[in-house]
């Protein structure tokens, strides 16, 4: 859900912990951890300056970054720009633009499901066995063999408790505990591995639905792309909207997933090899159950291919010049008249 900038003042607290993304653009960029220090409400407000390593951040005019936080239970976040800060101590700080919109996600995303299945953590290049607690869309905790530090960089192996096989997925050791003979490991998934981490992530939107653990009204989108830096793009504007996303690498995967959770929109690449985009439409507007799901293509430059898509049923189709967060506007804005006229009482008579 999104609310307006002048919001900002009953969402952020003087001395609130933010974190400031100072290169949203690039995947895994820099990410540093700040306070609030006040406002000057509609104009700008002030952070503590970012530090690493004793040394601050730098910083320059104009800057793209966004903030993140969270506030009763929900995790926040609006587009801003650096536009000035001072090196003085101790009272170094930066000032970032007023936002115009605070987005606002449910921390739903973060529910945790049991699983309980063995797996190979791998560190340093030393396996160990080990074992998968529990799974959430963003993490895991893991039982192992002995602590490990905080910021241990490893990798897990393992399987879903559905059969669907997680192989190295990079993950982070957020904090530890003695546990019986071993550790209990709070981990922390890594961004840039799509994939894995939509399959980790349909498990356990699948498993809280199941288990009836799922209440919230929340619009998901399916992306069926070989490209990950694409879903990756994606992603980052879907969710900014409170969507959750989730990713296939092929048209046959993404027809297997179609029936195990209720989705609404699936997204296509223009590029698809296995089952075209055309053939795809063709066969879900006759698959009884998903007949009415709207159907997105993107990417390619034949206005052709285009058209003939749009005349098997999909509901829009976009260029590849087009952005990402365009893609995700106009999709969002289909969806809710979509929906809207589903809605609608049927006229009798």
């Amino acid at each position: 859900m999104g609310g307006q900038g002048s919001d900002i003042e009953s969402l952020l607290r003087v001395g609130e912990v933010i974190v400031l993304h100072l290169n949203p653009s690039k995947t895994g960029g820099p990410r540093h951890k700040t306070f609030v220090r006040g406002w000057h409400k509609p104009y700008h407000i002030t952070l503590d300056r970012p530090e690493v390593r004793d040394r601050y951040v730098p910083l320059r005019n104009g800057q793209p970054c966004l903030v993140r936080f969270l506030s009763y239970g929900k995790a926040c976040g609006f587009e801003s720009a650096v536009f000035d800060w001072d090196s003085r101590r101790p009272k170094a700080y930066c000032r970032v633009t007023w936002p115009e919109d605070v987005e606002m996600i449910s921390f739903r995303r973060f529910q945790r499901v049991d699983a309980f299945v063995p797996c190979t953590l791998t560190l340093g290049g030393e396996a160990r066995d080990a074992e998968v607690r529990d799974l959430s869309i963003g993490g895991c905790r893991v039982y192992a063999p002995t602590i490990l530090s905080e910021g241990s960089s490893i990798k897990l192996s393992f399987a879903l408790p559905d059969g669907l096989p997680i192989e190295g997925i990079q993950a982070t050791v957020r904090n530890g505990a003695a546990l019986n003979e071993g550790a209990l490991l709070g981990c922390e998934f890594g961004e840039a591995q799509e994939h894995l981490q939509s399959d980790i992530a349909f498990f356990v939107a699948a498993a809280l639905r199941r288990t009836g653990s799922d209440q919230d009204e929340v619009s998901r989108v399916l992306v069926v792309d070989e490209n990950e830096e694409r879903i990756t793009a994606f992603r980052r504007d879907f969710e900014e909207r409170g969507w959750d996303v989730f990713a296939a690498s092929s048209t046959i995967e993404g027809l297997l997933r179609l029936r195990m959770l209720p989705l609404n929109a699936l997204l296509v690449s223009h590029d698809q090899k296995a089952l075209s985009p055309i053939e795809l439409v063709q066969l879900l507007k006759t698959t009884r159950g998903v007949e009415d799901l709207p159907v997105f293509v993107y990417g390619g430059t034949d206005a052709a291919v285009s058209e003939k898509a749009r005349a098997a049923g999909a509901a829009d189709c976009f260029p590849s010049a087009m952005e990402t967060k365009q893609v995700c506007e106009a999709i969002v804005s289909a969806v809710g008249e979509h929906d809207k006229e589903r809605a609608a009482p049927k006229p009798t008579g």
